[in-house]
């Protein structure tokens, strides 16, 4: 701009430049993000969530584009292509990073409308003052006003110009912070999503850092500057996931500012440390963030002097815990009383916890962190007032599975305090119910996915501890269960053992390559002693049972359906292959068994100890089949067909299974009175005769049974799909619809007999399914 009387270089010096952070923003080029972004979201099959965030951005994209700018130099199928490729199974991300990248056009092209209209405005105001100045010489050039007058006029003008540039400068800064943070959290997205922020940088209005801006920004970051840990922020926030496993190398900018956050926090004490991340408001994870990255020993970045303004030289580091902050590694050194530094222990683990977790991936900084808190947990602490402390471990640091897994089983160090873990973990009742231990535990049940080794690994450590441990479980100090003292860390096992329940039953799947069966092979045979252990303590809580041996009925269901349909479907040897029948009673062994240890544990007599253990089961039952259990751990998995029709066919909000295998599975309800001791039943033919003929029912086999050998799965709903009767219910027939006189029990279960043998035509089913269950459940004492 030029003006007659008004300096422009000298309004910049007394004021700041506005026109140079407009600049910033207008080197952007939101049409080409915008098609690039329209190229991705047409590539693939689309959510209706990333369709409504693309549609939502890309209408404020086309009210703030002024369709300046508009050439398209990026190629966008080409883009499209190598990311998809990159991608490959995970291509069902192209339309997510699609609505990410028009978030980005959109936030830019109203960042350049809005820096447009504050420089216009500055502008004009600024012509008007120039004009005024114009108007006053004039009229002392005729003699109206005097040189004093025009002198103390023009000083007026003049600062109203300072103050309105001032002003308009701040508004801009405003635009490029809150576009810059923006453009943060989209790089973030897209970084997590599969594609690397970088390949749009120049387009996007990025200003790179550079080892001199570098060293600026983190100073005054850690002083406080949250536009400058905004900048920073965005930097770390653009490391992809292939960068943060080391497969791909930092750029120069990220290990640039990596460089200088470990150089320049390096003599900082831990309360310096706290102070600084505080007062960073919402960027205030760049601090956690810096301890990931610099404790990531698959990292490598430039070593940068250790004294205030620095620069990076050309020798490199590579990450680890050294990196850290000496007060960090000082308040993590293991070679001292794990009591020490107890205080700095929960600042360093809340700053941890401010960060994010994707870049949790086995550094330095977590597995200290979790190795101090198994060194508190080996003082003794009970009496003592840390568990605040380690629970804020435990929520930091166990977000970082690998960390989780690399202590559980001991691969770094082997002292007292980490062979030790789990029973200081199982053994102390903690202030949260045991909420944040179950923290490192519960995520296990994701056992599909890049995690899906680990979280076996990890998933069979504790699974035999619980198995092997189960005694002093069920007997805690003050005769208390597990699930009594820490019912939050007894439901995080639980849900973290639930997609394992065929394997420890001694069963093999897709996932034995992660975990196998915890017992040995004789023991499979027979007793499977581990097994029970698990099923019992798991059933000292009811939400755990809830979950636990809710995913064994759903197996159960499963594996009683997978029978019939081969014999509905007359698959050549499915009779005599009866190993899913078999893998089922083994199942339901194990949760009878697990329920009456854990009640009888418990102090209940045998009347109330028989009730509590129905009660506990039929709870179990009822979450899988009514879907109480989804926010519990089952994840609202469906029932396996055909267990799932009753909704599809207009009866209530009940599934087939909802009565149909009720009684298979858990048995008639206990009578009023019980004996004092409470054994487990040999399994009855009529209990081994129904599971078999409700598999083939619901396979619509014809079993040839009259009418009254059936009941409604839902009483009363003549359309409801059927299930074989209880005795009770077959009188109950007899008597008021058909009018014939009822068979005898004996006689009853000898017509279930025959039309079993009548579909099968193989004797042997029937007692390997018994045999199997009263294997397991004739010997409960895991």
């Amino acid at each position: 701009m030029q003006l007659e009387y008004i300096d422009i270089p000298a309004l910049i010096a007394a004021s700041g430049d506005p026109w140079a952070v407009n600049q910033t923003l207008q080197v952007g080029r939101p049409a080409q993000i915008s098609s690039l972004a329209a190229a991705f979201h047409g590539a693939g099959r689309s959510t209706t969530e990333a369709d409504a965030t693309f549609d939502q951005a890309r209408g404020r994209f086309e009210a703030a584009w002024t369709h300046e700018n508009g050439d398209s130099p990026i190629n966008a199928a080409a883009e499209v292509q190598r990311t998809a490729h990159a991608l490959g199974a995970q291509s069902e991300q192209l339309p997510k990073i699609g609505a990410h990248l028009e978030e980005v056009a959109a936030a830019l092209a109203e960042a350049q409308k809005g820096g447009k209209a504050v420089i216009a405005g500055l502008e004009t105001s600024l012509q008007g003052l120039d004009d005024m100045i114009r108007q006053a010489v004039q009229m002392k050039n005729e003699g109206k006003i005097t040189a004093d007058e025009l002198r103390a006029f023009t000083d007026t003008c003049e600062e109203d110009a300072v103050r309105l540039t001032k002003r308009a400068l701040g508004q801009l800064h405003s635009i490029r912070n809150g576009y810059s943070r923006i453009l943060q959290k989209g790089q973030s997205n897209l970084a997590t999503d599969g594609y690397d922020p970088a390949r749009v940088w120049g387009v996007d209005g990025h200003e790179a850092e550079t080892p001199e801006s570098a060293e600026r920004d983190v100073r005054a970051a850690l002083g406080g500057d949250r536009a400058a840990a905004s900048r920073v922020n965005g930097v770390l926030g653009s490391i992809t996931p292939d960068q943060v496993a080391g497969t791909v190398p930092l750029t120069a900018e990220q290990a640039s500012v990596l460089s200088q956050l470990q150089a320049q926090q390096h003599g900082m004490s831990i309360d310096a440390l706290k102070t600084a991340e505080q007062r960073l408001g919402d960027d205030r994870r760049m601090i956690g963030d810096s301890w990931q990255l610099m404790s990531n020993p698959s990292l490598v970045f430039p070593k940068t002097p250790l004294k205030v303004g620095a620069q990076q030289g050309s020798d490199t580091v590579r990450g680890g815990v050294e990196q850290l902050p000496d007060s960090v590694q000082q308040t993590l050194d293991v070679g001292q009383p794990g009591w020490m530094y107890a205080d700095q222990t929960r600042t360093v683990a809340d700053i941890v916890r401010d960060g994010d977790p994707a870049l949790q991936r086995n550094t330095g900084i977590d597995q200290g962190l979790l190795h101090k808190g198994a060194m508190i947990m080996t003082q003794d602490w009970s009496r003592n007032t840390f568990d605040g402390t380690v629970e804020s471990v435990f929520w930091a640091a166990g977000r970082d599975h690998q960390a989780v897994n690399w202590i559980v089983n001991q691969q770094g160090v082997g002292d007292q305090s980490t062979q030790d873990f789990l029973k200081n973990i199982t053994h102390h009742a903690w202030s949260d119910g045991g909420e944040a231990a179950g923290s490192l535990f519960g995520w296990t049940q994701d056992a599909a996915g890049p995690e899906a080794r680990i979280a076996g690994q990890t998933a069979q450590t504790y699974a035999a501890y619980l198995g092997s441990h189960s005694h002093e479980l069920l007997d805690l100090p003050g005769h208390h269960t597990l699930g009594q003292v820490d019912p939050k860390l007894t439901q995080a096992f639980a849900r973290g053992l639930s997609p394992y329940v065929t394997n420890i039953a001694g069963g093999t799947n897709e996932l034995s390559q992660y975990f196998h069966t915890p017992d040995t092979n004789a023991d499979v045979e027979a007793k499977l002693p581990i097994a029970k252990g698990i099923f019992s303590v798991l059933s000292t809580d009811k939400d755990a049972s809830n979950i636990f041996n809710g995913a064994a009925m759903q197996q159960i269901m499963a594996d009683q359906n997978r029978y019939a349909d081969a014999v509905a479907h007359h698959v050549p040897g499915a009779v005599a292959n009866d190993a899913d029948l078999q893998q089922a009673a083994t199942l339901k062994g194990l949760v009878d068994v697990g329920v009456n240890n854990a009640v009888h544990a418990e102090g209940l007599n045998g009347a109330q100890q028989a009730h509590e253990a129905y009660s506990r089961k039929e709870s179990a039952y009822n979450s899988v089949v009514k879907g109480g259990s989804t926010a519990l751990g089952l994840a609202g998995k469906a029932l396996p067909p055909p267990y799932n029709m009753i909704g599809k066919i207009g009866g209530p909000a009940l599934t087939m299974g909802g009565n149909a295998l009720q009684q298979d599975i858990i048995g008639a309800p206990p009578s009023a009175t019980a004996p004092h001791d409470v054994v487990i039943p040999h399994m009855q033919d009529s209990t081994a005769y129904s599971q078999v003929l409700d598999g083939l029912v619901a396979n619509r086999v014809p079993t040839g049974l009259p009418p009254q050998f059936f009941a409604p799965d839902v009483p009363g709903d003549p359309r409801s799909p059927l299930h074989i009767a209880t005795y009770d219910e077959y009188v109950t027939n007899c008597t008021r619809v058909s009018g014939l006189p009822p068979l005898n029990d004996y006689q009853f279960n000898q017509t279930l007999k025959n039309a079993v043998q009548g579909i099968l035509g193989d004797g042997t089913v029937i007692p390997h399914m018994q045999h199997q269950y009263d294997a397991v459940t004739q010997i409960p004492d895991p």
